[in-house]
């Protein structure tokens, strides 16, 4: 019985941590999506989009260094 519940909270937080990574991936390829579109898109703005792109990887680097 105990074991049976220790799965289930197992279960619930791993079901939760996938969710949070999956949404926060799902805004990280948006993001590159939004640069790589704008970029095709209008040659004037690319040093402003290619800045865009490294705050996006700051970001990023910084989310996993936590």
């Amino acid at each position: 019985w105990v074991s049976d519940g220790t799965l289930q909270l197992a279960n619930i937080i791993i079901n939760k941590v996938v969710s949070t990574l999956v949404k926060f991936n799902r805004k990280i390829y948006q993001g590159y999506d939004g640069i790589v579109m704008k970029i095709t898109r209008d040659t004037g703005t690319r040093s402003r989009l290619l800045l865009k792109a490294e705050r996006q990887d700051e970001k990023l680097q910084t989310w996993k260094a936590k």
